[in-house]
Parts: C-alpha cells; sequence; structure tokens
C-alpha cells in the first residue's frame, strides 16, 4: 500500500518512528512529505534530536523552515544523506600501461594538518606514472561537470637529451614531491633507472606554470639496494634503501644527498650524509614502506600496513643521530601517558585558566589535540599489557606555563592521552591486510576520514570541536566543575542522541561509517573537500562526490581523452628553461 493513499494522521505518526536518514530521503522523494514537515515542528524537533549535535544547537529557531534547515545542515555534516545509494562516482581510465603503485595523488598542502573551513578545497595534483617511463602530470581543476583531471605537464626520457641516451630503456623506480613550498611552484623528484644497468639517476623538476617542467637538480647514484621510498625538502632528497646480506638478512639505510659548490669549487660536489636503521628496532617479520619529512626537518619511518610512524629521526640523516621507536600498541587503559602518537588532526587551546582548584592556582595555557591512531594489538596474545585492536580518536593534553604556539609535529615530552571515539566497522580485518596495508585521507577540516582496504572505501565524518571544545560541546549542558581540559564525558552529550544506548563502549563515542561504491583495489586517497573524494584505484582515477547535490551517477572515460591539454606537450633543447612545456591552443 502506497504511503500517500493513508490518512495523514497515520503518515505523520510514520514520519515520527524513521530514523533521520530515512526522514531526509523522504524529504527528497516528495512534496507531500515536506508539507508534512512543515506542519509539524514538533516532528522536526525529534528528528533533529536524533542527529548529534550540541543540547542547545536549535535554541531560538523558533521559524519552522529554519528548523528544517537545521535539520538538513546536521544531516548533511554527519552524513546522514542516504550517501550509500546517492553518491556520484566517475572513473577517469588509463589509456596507456600505467605503473599503478608508483602512480599517485598528490595534495600540493602537504601532510602538515591544519584547521581550514569546511568549503576550503585541497589542491590535488595526479602523477600518472606509464610503462615507458613517461611522467604524465595532472591538475584537478573546475569543469563543467565538476573537478576533472587536465594535463598540464609531460616529462619524458626521449626530451631529455643531456640526460639520458635515446637509444636506451628507462623506467621510473620513484616519484616524490616537495610540500614545503606551499603556494609556490610544486618540486617534482623522479628517480630513473636504465633497464641494463644499476646506475639511477634522481632527477628534480621544477612544475612551471609558463615554461612546463624545469631541471633544477640532478643527482646520480651508484649503489644497488632496492629503492623503499624517496622524500624531498627544497633541493634535498632523502632515499630509503633496503639491502639484503647473505647470512644476515636485510637492512634499512636512510640516506641525504645534496650538491655544494663555492666559489673556490665551482664544480659540484655530492656530499652523502647516511645512517642506518638498526635491525633490533624492527619487529620480526616487520618491514618499512614509506618515510615522510616533516617541518621541523623530522623524518618518520612508516611500516607497510599501516600509515602511522613506527620509528622517527630527529632531523635528516648524519652520524650519530639514531631513530628513536614509536609506539605503534594502544592500551586497554582509559588514561595512559605517551609521547604523542597517531595522526594529528585539530588543535584546541585554552589561554590561562586560572582557579585555585588548578594547579595551585598559577595561570596555565592548555592544548589539546584530537589524534587518530589505528593499532592492531597482538594477535599471538603474548603481550603481558593488554592491547587494543581498531582505530581510536585520541585526545592528548598538554600544560604549559607559558603561551607558546604549538607544533602539531613536534615530537613532545609524555603526556596524557584518553580514548575519545572509536571509528568502528573498519574495512577488512586488521590482522589479515593486504599487502597494500590501509589508505587514510582527512579532510582539511578534520570533519571527514576516510580508510580504505582492498577494494573497500568507508567515510566516517566526525565534528573535532564536540571533543575539544567544552562551551561549543555542551552549549547550555552541564559539565563536569573543575574539568578545564574537558576529559569527562568528553562528546557524550554531543552524540548522546545519535545512536540512543549503544552510541558509547568501554568510554568512546562509536562513530559509524558509510560505504562508498567500489572502484576496485585502491592504491591511494586524498580529499579534495569534505564532499569529494579522490582515489588512485584499480579501474582508474575515481572522484566520488557524496555531497548533498549527489544523485548516484555514474560516468566512465579515458584519462586524457577528453582533456583541453591532452594533445601533448612541446618541447625544448635548453636546459633550465622548461624543457617541457604546455602545448599552446592552436
Amino acid at each position: 500500500m502506497s504511503l500517500f493513499v493513508l490518512p495523514a494522521e497515520l503518515v505523520r505518526e510514520i514520519l515520527h518512528t524513521l530514523d533521520p536518514q530515512s526522514f531526509y530521503m523522504c524529504l527528497q522523494t516528495s512534496s507531500v512529505f515536506r508539507e508534512h514537515a512543515l506542519s509539524s515542528k514538533k516532528l522536526l524537533l525529534e528528528q533533529i534530536s536524533r542527529l548529534p549535535g550540541s543540547p542547545g544547537g536549535v535554541d531560538g529557531a523558533n521559524h519552522i523552515k529554519i528548523l528544517l534547515q537545521r535539520f538538513g545542515l546536521r544531516a548533511a555534516q554527519h552524513l546522514q544523506t542516504g550517501v550509500e545509494w546517492m553518491a556520484d562516482m566517475h572513473v577517469w581510465r588509463p589509456v596507456k600501461m600505467v605503473d599503478m603503485k608508483r602512480s599517485c595523488i598528490v595534495n600540493r598542502d602537504g601532510p602538515t594538518p591544519s584547521r581550514h573551513s569546511c568549503d576550503y578545497a585541497n589542491p590535488l595534483l595526479f602523477v600518472e606514472v606509464v610503462a615507458d617511463a613517461t611522467v604524465n602530470v595532472y591538475n584537478l581543476e573546475p569543469d563543467h561537470g565538476g573537478y576533472q583531471p587536465q594535463l598540464k605537464h609531460v616529462i619524458s626520457p626521449r626530451s631529455l637529451p643531456d640526460h639520458f641516451s635515446t637509444e636506451e630503456d628507462y623506467e621510473v623506480l620513484g616519484i616524490a614531491s616537495d610540500m614545503s613550498l606551499i603556494g609556490g611552484p610544486t618540486l617534482l623528484a623522479v628517480l630513473y633507472k636504465e633497464r641494463r644497468l644499476p646506475t639511477r639517476q634522481l632527477i628534480m623538476f621544477r612544475l612551471d606554470n609558463d615554461f612546463g617542467p624545469v631541471v633544477v637538480e640532478t643527482f646520480v647514484m651508484d649503489r644497488p639496494d632496492e629503492v623503499v621510498d624517496i622524500v624531498v625538502t627544497g633541493l634535498l632528497p632523502i632515499l630509503l634503501f633496503r639491502r639484503i646480506v647473505e647470512n644476515y638478512g636485510v637492512s634499512y639505510h636512510c640516506v641525504s644527498y645534496k650538491n655544494e659548490s663555492d666559489e673556490m669549487a665551482p664544480e659540484k660536489r655530492k656530499i652523502i650524509e647516511e645512517e642506518a636503521i638498526p635491525t633490533a628496532m624492527l619487529e620480526p617479520n616487520e618491514r618499512i614502506a614509506s618515510l615522510s619529512i616533516h617541518e621541523d626537518n623530522s623524518i618518520h619511518l612508516y611500516p607497510s600496513t599501516l600509515p602511522f610512524p613506527m620509528a622517527t629521526f630527529d632531523s635528516v640523516p648524519g652520524p650519530g643521530i639514531p631513530p628513536e621507536r614509536r609506539r605503534t600498541s594502544l592500551p586497554l587503559l582509559d588514561v595512559f601517558s605517551s609521547v604523542p602518537i597517531g595522526r594529528p588532526l585539530s588543535l584546541f587551546h585554552r589561554h590561562q585558566v586560572q582557579s585555585d582548584d588548578f594547579n595551585d592556582g598559577e595561570p596555565t595555557c592548555i592544548d589539546t589535540v584530537l589524534r587518530l591512531m589505528i593499532a592492531r594489538g597482538d594477535p599471538s596474545n603474548l603481550d603481558p599489557v593488554p592491547s587494543r585492536t581498531g582505530a581510536f580518536l585520541l585526545k592528548s593534553i598538554h600544560y604549559h606555563a607559558l603561551c607558546e604556539p604549538f607544533d602539531l609535529n613536534t615530537v613532545y615530552p609524555p603526556s596524557s592521552h584518553i580514548f575519545v571515539a572509536e571509528l568502528v566497522n573498519l574495512p577488512g580485518d586488521l590482522h589479515n591486510l593486504s599487502t597494500l596495508g590501509l589508505k587514510v585521507a582527512v579532510s582539511a577540516s578534520a570533519h571527514r576520514i576516510a580508510i580504505a582496504s582492498w577494494k573497500t572505501v568507508k567515510v566516517w565524518s566526525l565534528d573535532p570541536d564536540a571533543f575539544l571544545d567544552q562551551d561549543y560541546s555542551l552549549r547550555g549542558g552541564e559539565g563536569v566543575p573543575g574539568d578545564y581540559s574537558y576529559i569527562h564525558g568528553c562528546g557524550w552529550q554531543f552524540y548522546a542522541s545519535a545512536h540512543k544506548e549503544t552510541f558509547i563502549e568501554n568510554g568512546c563515542v562509536l562513530l559509524q561509517p558509510v560505504e562508498l561504491p567500489s572502484a576496485g583495489v585502491v592504491y591511494g586517497l586524498e580529499f579534495r573537500n569534505e564532499s569529494e573524494l579522490w582515489g588512485w584505484c584499480e579501474q582508474g582515477l575515481c572522484r566520488w562526490r557524496f555531497g548533498v547535490t549527489a544523485t548516484g551517477k555514474r560516468g566512465t572515460e579515458g584519462l586524457g581523452g577528453s582533456l583541453k591539454a591532452a594533445e601533448g606537450a612541446r618541447t625544448s633543447p635548453l636546459r633550465g628553461r622548461g624543457l617541457l612545456g604546455k602545448r599552446k591552443a592552436e
């Protein structure tokens, strides 16, 4: 029987029993349902109360259209808009044979977390590595159908006669981009190898909008070790090598390269700094898969399974600077002390708190940081200390007598960490991950977290201020007196209405995900904004849109097939003047 033939009173009663997502879909489906909503303030208030939000978040909203707008905003913020059915997916398939593992999406804002507004758009690049060692660089730019990849630069060994023989075949061993020049030209490092010889050559390009890729530095490397990963900062490349020694095992070496010249010796001298990573630091069967460099020049080493650091160098490699092992497990405790762990998401500063019942009445600044951490625990149950398994949001608390800027990437002394939320229903089994491990992306404002395992992509919504800012989270509700760090019931009242009796477990708010349509095996993820996620997948470069304008569209086209700049790229024999430029429109 259709709902439209039922009496209005019965339809109204049914709308009262719906969950917020179903109610939102009904409002999008028919004007009849919208008329019911606009004629019942009680119905709207009841549906709003079932969504996460401050207890007093609808105070003063007396007009029923304002209430309807508040409901729509909350539903969109917390992904209660039918994302699993309404998400748009568009795939750009490669038109040539490509290296899936070395091609990547690059966030030009870099890995440093920063709080942007929800409408901020990350500037993304896509770097495609073709089997013939050609590197295509795409900007993600707006077009009539939304943001699309636009081919901007083509880098080919055939166009670099000063560096490569035109009669030899080459392969690309690695790609890295410099994240230190935010707002400036992008630096792209490409590591080449001649297929018949072990010699490698690292060439660094400046991606110039007027002249194309310009060669700015080169490094020749003779060592035969396997290259695990590359990072660059400025013109300083750092490589992670893996060496297999007979009767000894595997060893890792972190090596930095630098070219220097002076008035006395105009010829450039290559300076190499190397640091061996102690094998005793690694657990049995543990592999180092990648590294990253941060603003304070610290270098993080990552395992192959989880994108969270396992060890840290305080600075670029040099004699006598061994890495420090990082914590990768989470104890089964409500509060524990540790140096900062996980990925920082958001920072909240409370300035110069002064009270007789806090720190002997001395003025104290409180910095609280929300962090994402995924831990696998001990599957063998040999660890004497019980540990947690899963994805959690942690809150680290730092007290300072003086008000100083807080750097989210600095490893501070041990501080208190508390568990505030758990990201439930993770994709895949944490103890049985593929060799690709988990792929994690966080939006610019940290309101979205995407996690992919193999072919499954899930997205969680959260409001960082609900766990950091007591005034925002409670907004009219009662807190615990003297709880200046907001550690008691952190986020409980904000999320209490969302899950009723099941919203909390082991002291953690439970955050539920939505699953996006699959585009095959996932190799990388990046958010462009809060409602648009890009992935490099088995099917190609994929764009998911799951905002309020999504309608469940599906689309496929060739990568570069219908793009404005895909006709080709002119080349120039002049070194340092844009060896590869953009083709002018004819």
